[in-house]
């Protein structure tokens, strides 16, 4: 469970900066795209590892 949940911390702390460096009077979008970019990698990594472990369980 521990492999499947620890992308989710990551995918949080890339999140929330992001919306503060959009909402600037001059947003940051580099920032934000780095820090979706970021977000992305997060969830192809989780879909990944719960592939891995959905196809053990019904091996």
């Amino acid at each position: 469970m521990h492999k499947i949940k620890r992308p989710l911390p990551v995918m949080t702390r890339n999140a929330d900066p992001a919306v503060p460096w959009l909402d600037r009077s001059m947003p940051d979008i580099d920032k934000a795209k780095a820090a979706l970019k970021r977000i992305a990698d997060s969830c192809r990594h989780a879909g990944a590892v719960i592939e891995k472990h959905s196809n053990e369980i019904h091996e």
